[in-house]
């Protein structure tokens, strides 16, 4: 049998604690005789390295928060959705100013009253006196505004209707009239009585409730030739000039090329419905605008939708949606979605003097295509606008007065996970309740139960003190910049039974609470951000002074021997665990073997105790004391550290003397070595 000094914990004996408690990451020391493996015990493995706290004399506190709950704006305004359907018809509907011209010159007059129409005709071009004629009715003439219109039913209009007379004679009696050319129906009948030569004579006409086709029959009923007293100039092309111009014409209904147009402006509120919230500006953080068109129009539509409160980059939001022509009794339909994310929107209304108001302007336009279309005053436009998914990342007004149960609720809490049983008896401890606002907005909070649990040993204590006025009020936050208001209630051992309560190594918190915000009542001054809350939390600091009695802690590392050549051959042995205490606690540990499962299957267990570090006259501990245990590994134990994947350490803790107060400080540590000195089996001898 050959005595060798191996390596207990070769490259695979990882000490990688769990959790927030492990040991410092492992590191070979190598002499001539044997391979050590070296670890650290320090505060850290007692307590949560996040939550430590080094005072200025190094000595160390505990410090914890916890959040027991949390109040924003998503609290009180959740994802905003509301939908506003509307249906327009067309306010007005227009067409544009028309004029037509046409004549009946001298020649056309001569052709319709015989023999003394005749001599005209043969004195064109000469001298001739006209002798007086009566009773001419002239041809009809076809007047065509298809270009313009193939049919209107008018609400209003006018007609002038012109008669310029270039014949070298007076005209008398002329009466006329204006037909629709399908329909048959008389427009407009009426009778000049005179028109001298070379002047002309005017008149306009209410076209109102007419229709009015795009082909017209236009007729000179009767005409009387005055005649002259002296010769004139014959000129058979010289005629009378009829004109007739429409305008002003909106219509009911029309079958035309209609000119470009507003077909609606409407101008309106829409009321955000938030409850009892009331908001005079909001920053949106995210949202869409939804504008969903229904048009009966035959005609391509566009609708301008515009917030002129709702501002981004200096630019107020406007949206145009084009609508394609409806098929004739038909309907064309646009669905969109429109980001309204990081618009800042008053909500006060166009005058400033509302709340939850929201002005919006809507305008239907067509414009100029020289097509001829069907529009209608009873064409409809209808408008679904929504606002969808809105979350504000910034709100002013009133928020409301909302009374908010909190609980019964618990909290874990890990300050003490790696304390597995036993006391302590902590010298000071200073809890306190902050409620720390981020809200614009006054409150009052009321605790109406708190409780600190132990679940391990079933231990429960509840919170009790005195001088803390209940409801504790709130003042609220400060903007431009933000600035959270502190509201603190400490609890200590002047006027709490704090100390008790955390002595009992909680893990758990039970509570009950009610927030109240705006008790004084109605006002628009509240505000929030997206980003800022009211947080109630629950902070403890712990000076680590204390008394503890087999206060004990466990904490488990990763462990293999599968690097080990030939670990069959490994036959017997002893572990030495050699400890230099740095801490002022006697200490006993304990060490557990699990395997892959994390199941113990055997033990290594030491009675010696490791005697606590002296202090010195400052009371702090300077120089760390030696103690060395040694375990006995059997074949059956060394067995079952070959199985080992992992060991447990549970350490235990006690002050000396028992009834005396022990501080720490951040430099204490604990150096632990561990060796083997094993039989080693070669070649079948020992």
């Amino acid at each position: 049998m050959k005595r060798l000094f191996l390596l207990l914990f070769a490259g695979s004996l990882l000490f990688s604690l769990s959790c927030r408690h492990k040991l410092e990451k492992t590191s070979w020391e190598v002499d001539v005789l044997a391979p050590l493996v070296k670890t650290t015990l320090s505060i850290d493995n007692i307590v949560a390295d996040s939550t430590l706290q080094i005072n200025a004399d190094n000595s160390i506190s505990i410090v914890y928060q916890q959040t027991l709950y949390d109040y924003n704006l998503a609290s009180f305004i959740q994802p905003y959705d509301t939908t506003i359907e509307r249906t327009f018809k067309i306010d007005s509907l227009s067409l544009a100013k028309k004029s037509l011209t046409f004549t009946y010159s001298l020649g056309d007059i001569a052709n319709n009253v015989g023999p003394a129409g005749t001599l005209i005709i043969l004195n064109n071009l000469k001298m001739l006196t006209i002798l007086p004629i009566s009773g001419i009715a002239l041809s009809d003439i076809d007047v065509s505004a298809q270009d313009f219109f193939e049919t209107a039913t008018l609400k209003t209009g006018f007609m002038d209707i012109e008669i310029k007379n270039e014949l070298p004679t007076d005209v008398a009696n002329v009466r006329f009239e204006f037909s629709n050319k399908v329909q048959g129906n008389v427009l407009i009948r009426d009778t000049f009585p005179l028109i001298l030569s070379g002047t002309s004579m005017k008149q306009t006409y209410d076209l109102s409730g007419k229709t009015v086709e795009g082909s017209l029959v236009a007729k000179i009923v009767n005409l009387d030739v005055v005649g002259t007293v002296s010769p004139v100039l014959i000129d058979t092309s010289k005629a009378l000039i009829i004109t007739l111009t429409v305008y002003d014409l909106t219509v009911f209904k029309a079958t035309a090329i209609f000119p470009a147009q507003d077909l609606i402006n409407d101008k309106n509120h829409e009321v955000l419905e938030m409850d009892s919230l009331k908001f005079t500006r909001m920053r949106i953080k995210s949202g869409f605008i939804k504008t969903e068109i229904y048009s009966t129009a035959e005609d391509t539509v566009y609708f301008t939708f515009a917030l002129p409160g709702a501002i981004k980059n200096g630019q107020s939001f406007k949206k145009v949606v084009k609508a394609d022509p409806a098929p004739p009794n038909g309907t064309t339909h646009v669905n969109l979605f429109h980001d309204f994310s990081g618009y800042d929107v008053d909500l006060t209304g166009s005058d400033g003097s509302k709340l939850n108001y929201l002005y919006r302007e809507l305008s239907v336009r067509i414009d100029s295509t020289g097509k001829t279309v069907t529009l209608s005053l009873q064409d409809s436009f209808r408008v679904i606008m929504g606002i969808v998914q809105l979350v504000p990342d910034y709100a002013v007004g009133y928020f409301g007065q909302d009374t908010v149960n909190v609980g019964p609720a618990s909290v874990d809490i890990d300050v003490f996970d790696a304390v597995k049983s036993g006391t302590i008896d902590l010298e000071n401890v200073i809890m306190s309740l902050e409620i720390d606002n981020g809200l614009g907005l006054d409150g009052t909070i009321e605790f109406k139960n708190i409780e600190a649990v132990n679940t391990k040993d079933a231990k429960s204590k509840t919170l009790t003190y005195s001088g803390v006025t209940m409801p504790f009020p709130i003042t609220g936050a400060t903007d431009n910049p933000l600035t959270s208001s502190k509201n603190v209630i400490i609890l200590d051992n002047s006027n709490s039974n704090s100390n008790e309560l955390i002595s009992l190594l909680p893990d758990k918190f039970n509570y009950e609470l009610t927030l109240t915000t705006n008790p004084a009542g109605y006002t628009l001054n509240n505000f929030g951000y997206a980003s800022s809350n009211l947080s109630t939390n629950l902070n403890i600091e712990i000076p680590l002074s204390f008394i503890s009695d087999k206060l004990k802690l466990s904490t488990v590392a990763k462990f293999s021997l599968d690097q080990i050549k030939k670990p069959e051959k490994l036959k017997d042995g002893t572990l030495r665990l050699i400890v230099d205490h740095g801490f002022p606690l006697d200490a006993y540990i304990d060490l557990y073997l699990l395997n892959k499962s994390g199941n113990i299957i055997d033990s290594l267990i030491s009675p010696m105790v490791i005697k606590a570090a002296s202090l010195n006259g400052s009371g702090k501990v300077d120089t760390k004391r030696q103690t060395i245990l040694v375990y006995i590994i059997s074949k059956n134990k060394m067995a079952k550290l070959l199985q080992t994947k992992q060991i447990r350490f549970n350490i235990e803790f006690s002050t000396v003397p028992a009834n005396t107060y022990v501080k720490i400080y951040s430099d204490y540590s604990s150096d632990l070595k561990l060796t083997g000195d094993f039989n080693f089996l070669i070649d079948g001898f020992d």
